[in-house]
């Protein structure tokens, strides 16, 4: 199966590989406390020629750290908070929890779409529906 979000393509070949790479970024969540949005991002060479696109293969899902970063913007007077997510050879950048909700909300429909066309589909339960912080009990 095939995903593409924006210039990044992920294949999956396991209802489990889904299940992982979603858990990972489900981790994430908890440290969104603070971030708006407003963090700084990487330089990027060449961007005047093109935009960098990134395919992955998952074969499953790797180990995962997460990483809650801030530093203060003398410039604005406020700190400014985003997440790191580190999935063996790639980092992403989680700034926003509007963006994070957006990104959870397709990974639960590329859930429902792994479960249904991968033999190993008994991998029902969405990973993207933990209890945390910002959760009522």
């Amino acid at each position: 199966m095939i995903v593409a979000l924006g210039h990044v393509m992920m294949t999956f070949r396991s209802a489990e590989a889904v299940c992982d790479v979603i858990a990972g970024f489900a981790t994430v969540r908890a440290a969104l406390i603070g971030a708006d949005g407003q963090a700084p991002y990487p330089p990027q060479s060449g961007a005047e020629f093109g935009a960098a696109a990134i395919s992955v293969l998952w074969l499953g899902g790797p180990e995962h750290t997460v990483v809650p970063n801030s530093r203060y913007n003398s410039e604005q007077r406020r700190t400014e908070h985003w997440v790191d997510l580190h999935r063996g050879p790639i980092t992403w950048r989680v700034t926003d929890r509007v963006g994070y909700d957006t990104l959870m909300d397709e990974f639960r429909r590329v859930h429902r779409t792994a479960v249904g066309v991968f033999l190993d589909g008994g991998y029902r339960r969405d990973p993207a529906k933990i209890l945390d912080a910002f959760d009522e009990a």
